[in-house]
């Protein structure tokens, strides 16, 4: 027996995933979709671990298979464990997130946006009760830490309502003796230029400023226009090169990173390659995060009609992540990652208000004629009527027991997907095996090349 505080009865973990690469160095990859960690077996050791014989191994090999969850207790009951993990990790911290939409309105009027926009901000009144608002939430559930994200329409639009938001917040913060809050912009970047960039950064905190690019000049300026029929692509990519080339971002990027997000469908998906050249052109793809997303449908408005199907996005992925390997960006992995729920709604930890004062129990409700007097609007600052609590998904991990997600094994990395999509029906797998196979195959050749190099060095 081996000298390890373990158990012998140890089976295969049912959340693994198996392929090879290779012919006459055949290599067998495992991939634990609970730990994200990808084994690189020789036959011999695959086969160890195939029939279980741990007396066989060294204390080394069983290690690994254990603490990378590939063998795991006979007694475990895994889905159990998962579910119980998701629910932690949602539910087990200090944290209050709360979404503000200054402003109603936008300059960008995208043909895939679902919301509905005014010229209207907040005024000072909801601006006071949106203050108080999140001082009750966070002396009734007990945390002492505020993340803000700062959403729209377009947030930077209303940067004169931010400035006092920002300071309002700060105030009532000291009352309660909570440490300066963080928080995310998400924004179209029109706006945005170095010295709001210092400004979000060292008055309001803001440690992460998320900008949509659709891709090079010709796909994104045919897709996010401005409401005069203006090209908006120069003047952004332009704000994101100076910010990032400058002393200032370098000596803050640890603090809050550019990500730029591209949203991709059948029109464009050809082009976020060529974004990637500029960045790697201009030297500055080593100083943000780039990513990916697919257009999906908003309040009904059927924009994903064109977008790419599973398989073709998460080629695209893996397509892109490979240059981007390739060209010096930082990638942390080709795989999927574990995911414990993508939506901050879930366990009804998140709320958010829009310059109406209106609360809502989802970010993608709100300037929508579909969810106007839906159950995700749960009240009105402005108004005497109490706010409902945001329960909407509080069970949300419990309900996954009865449904078709219980039995996949790729809900580690799914997380379940969109909590709103599931309940209205609309819910689609993310992943299928097959492209996880590929994308471990990928994965592993890049490693076996990177250490025979390094070897060789």
């Amino acid at each position: 027996m081996k000298d390890l505080n373990i158990s012998s009865k140890n089976v295969h973990s049912k959340y693994i995933i198996e392929t090879e690469i290779g012919n006459e160095n055949k290599r067998h990859l495992l991939y634990s979709l609970r730990s994200n960690k990808i084994l690189i077996l020789k036959p011999e050791l695959y086969y160890k671990y195939k029939q279980a014989e741990e007396n066989n191994m060294t204390d080394e090999e069983l290690k690994s298979f254990i603490d990378g969850q590939f063998l795991v207790h006979s007694g475990t009951e895994e889905l159990m464990e998962i579910l119980k993990e998701n629910k932690d990790h949602n539910s087990d911290n200090n944290q209050l997130y709360y979404i503000v939409q200054p402003t109603a309105n936008c300059n960008f009027g995208c043909d895939y946006c679902g919301q509905e926009h005014i010229d209207f901000n907040m005024s000072e009144k909801t601006i006071k009760n949106t203050v108080s608002r999140i001082k009750s939430k966070l002396v009734n559930s007990n945390k002492d830490k505020l993340h803000i994200g700062w959403f729209g329409g377009e947030p930077l639009l209303a940067m004169d309502k931010m400035r006092v938001l920002n300071s309002s917040i700060k105030e009532m913060l000291n009352e309660l003796n909570i440490p300066k809050y963080k928080g995310i912009v998400v924004t179209n970047g029109y706006l945005l230029d170095l010295d709001i960039y210092k400004e979000l950064v060292t008055d309001f905190n803001i440690n992460q400023i998320e900008i949509t690019v659709d891709g090079d000049r010709e796909s994104h300026d045919k897709r996010r226009i401005g409401k005069k029929a203006t090209q908006s692509f120069d003047q952004i990519y332009s704000a994101i090169k100076s910010i990032v080339k400058s002393d200032f971002y370098n000596d803050n990027m640890d603090k809050c990173m550019i990500s730029i997000r591209c949203n991709v469908d059948e029109r464009n998906y050809m082009n976020a390659s060529n974004l990637i050249d500029l960045l790697r052109e201009d030297e500055i793809h080593n100083k943000v995060v780039f990513y990916i997303a697919p257009i999906k449908d908003w309040a009904g408005n059927n924009a994903s009609s064109k977008s790419l199907i599973p398989r073709e996005f998460n080629k695209l992925i893996l397509d892109l992540n490979v240059k981007m390997l390739e060209l010096g960006f930082v990638v942390d992995s080709l795989l999927p990652k574990r995911s414990y729920g993508i939506c901050s709604s879930i366990e009804g930890k998140m709320e958010m208000v829009d310059a109406l004062g209106k609360v809502w129990g989802c970010s993608e409700t709100a300037l929508t004629t579909k969810y106007k007097n839906s159950r995700f609007c749960l009240g009105n600052v402005n108004k005497m009527e109490p706010i409902r609590d945001n329960e909407i998904f509080k069970d949300y991990f419990n309900a996954i027991i009865d449904t078709k997600c219980k039995s996949c094994k790729l809900l580690p990395i799914c997380g379940t997907g969109c909590p709103k999509e599931m309940i209205e029906g609309k819910k689609k797998c993310a992943y299928s095996m097959e492209e996880i196979r590929e994308c471990m195959k990928v994965q592993a050749t890049y490693t076996l090349l990177k250490d025979s190099n390094n070897n060789k060095a």
